[in-house]
C-alpha cells in the first residue's frame, strides 16, 4: 500500500491560547476577589472545565493519508475514530476553499446535513464525495501543495 499523501493536523494555536489565558487568570482572580465560597466553587469548577478542554484540544490529532486503496483518516482526542473510504467508493475527491464557520460552526469533528468534517484550520479542505456521504478534511498549511499535486497525479494515473 503507496502512500500518496500524508498529513496531520492538531487545532490552531490560537484555540489553545483561548483557553491558557483564562486559565492563569482564574486563580489570581480567586485570590483577589475569594470572598464567599460559592464564587470560589464556582470558579474552580471553571477551571477544571478549562482544564480539560486545554487538555482535550492538545491531544486531538487528525491524520489523513492518500493512498493506492483510498483515503484513510484518524481522529485521536479521547478516543480514536479511525476510517477508511476505498477509491471505488469515490465519486468526486478534490482541494476546495471552504467556509467552515458558516456550513458547519465552528473547530472539531462535525457532522450535519452537508457532511462530515474534521476542521482544525481555515482555508483549503480535501473534499471527498461519495454516493452516500460528502467529507472534508482540514489539511495544514505546508502540505496544501503537496495534496494538490498529489491529487492531480493520481486523477492522470487514473485516466
Amino acid at each position: 500500500m503507496n502512500s500518496i499523501f500524508y498529513d496531520q493536523t492538531k487545532y490552531p494555536k490560537i484555540a489553545l491560547q483561548a483557553i491558557t489565558v483564562p486559565l492563569f487568570a482564574i486563580p489570581i482572580f480567586t485570590y483577589v476577589y475569594a470572598l464567599e465560597t460559592v464564587f470560589v466553587l464556582l470558579l474552580a469548577f471553571v477551571f477544571i472545565l478549562l482544564a480539560i478542554g486545554g487538555y482535550y484540544m492538545y491531544k486531538t490529532q487528525l491524520t489523513v493519508e492518500l493512498t493506492s486503496k483510498g483515503v484513510s483518516y484518524t481522529l485521536q482526542s479521547f478516543s480514536t475514530k479511525k476510517g477508511q473510504i476505498p477509491f471505488s467508493e469515490i465519486i468526486n475527491i478534490d482541494v476546495v476553499s471552504l467556509d467552515y464557520t458558516t456550513k458547519f460552526g465552528g473547530w472539531g469533528h462535525r457532522k450535519n446535513k452537508n457532511g462530515e468534517a474534521f476542521i482544525f484550520n481555515d482555508g483549503s479542505f480535501l473534499h471527498v464525495q461519495t454516493a452516500k456521504q460528502q467529507y472534508y478534511f482540514s489539511i495544514s498549511d505546508e502540505q496544501k501543495r503537496a495534496c494538490k499535486r498529489s491529487l492531480e497525479q493520481y486523477k492522470q494515473e487514473k485516466e
